[in-house]
């Protein structure tokens, strides 16, 4: 990316300058407030680096999502007994998605002691009855 930064307008011919315009055009026209002043302050019309630095100031770091998501994930809100297993199968899908942007499982142990904390007392007691020895067995008596 840091390349297309050092791209010359004139070097831009055709189709691609084109695009390059078309593209700015219509940030131009679409955006407003704080991204129509990225959108204008970017040098050539070069539509290409207006969408650039739109996508570098809407998202978040790397680092302050990963603490975002371990914050929420470390932190569930799995309900009472009428919601519990729709929060509970919601926060399983946070975890996955979690794991697949690190690239590393996130730890199961911990997942089954946030589990027995958030579960609705009901369903605490029973957990803490049969004593699961690990998440997956955790998992097969809530699901079952």
């Amino acid at each position: 990316l840091a390349a297309c930064e050092q791209v010359d307008v004139a070097v831009l011919q055709g189709e691609n300058r084109r695009l390059q315009v078309l593209l700015y055009v219509l940030l131009a026209s679409l955006t407003t407030g704080r991204l129509n002043n990225i959108v204008r302050n970017t040098a050539s019309e070069n539509g290409f680096l207006a969408w650039r630095a739109i996508v570098q100031e809407m998202e978040p770091q790397t680092a302050q999502r990963r603490i975002a998501m371990l914050t929420t994930l470390l932190h569930p809100d799995l309900g009472d007994e009428t919601v519990f297993e729709r929060e509970w199968m919601k926060w399983e899908a946070e975890i996955a998605q979690y794991e697949k942007v690190e690239g590393k499982q996130f730890d199961r142990q911990l997942m089954h002691a946030l589990v027995l904390e958030q579960a609705p007392e009901h369903i605490r007691k029973q957990l803490q009855f049969f004593a699961p020895a690990d998440y997956n067995q955790l998992r097969d008596m809530l699901k079952a």
